[in-house]
């Protein structure tokens, strides 16, 4: 998998951020937003693939669209049971923008959020 660079010129010089970095800030910032229970790994046969590969597990759960400074995120995550779905993936949504914006400076125009299971409650 091909991984871009987004570089930023500054008055003393460049500054470089790989396309993997910014799918870690997303990464971080779904976790920690109360009732994303995980990200999604995908299938035994994707887990092998990304064990050879080198490839991180969450790669398959968040695509990135990069132009320039401009980002747009889909996002696949798995919920905690009982927990209110729109609610929770605007949070999301609103996380993932102010830590990236925070953390790069680059503007996040749209993150499309995509419930992919909802955790049972624990003892079920």
């Amino acid at each position: 998998m091909y991984f871009k660079t987004i570089e930023s010129i500054t008055d003393y010089g460049s500054v470089k951020i790989n396309e993997r970095v910014i799918m870690s800030i997303v990464k971080n910032a779904a976790l920690k937003v109360d009732g994303v229970s995980s990200l999604p790994s995908g299938s035994f046969v994707n887990c092998l693939t990304n064990m050879i590969t080198n490839a991180k597990n969450h790669d398959k759960a968040i695509k990135l669209d990069i132009n320039g400074t401009d980002i747009k995120v889909d996002l696949k995550i798995n919920v905690s049971y009982g927990k209110n779905i729109p609610e929770l993936a605007l949070k999301v949504q609103n996380t993932i923008t102010d830590e990236v914006k925070t953390l790069t400076g680059m503007n996040v125009m749209k993150v499309d959020v995509e419930v992919q299971e909802v955790d049972s409650q624990e003892g079920l």
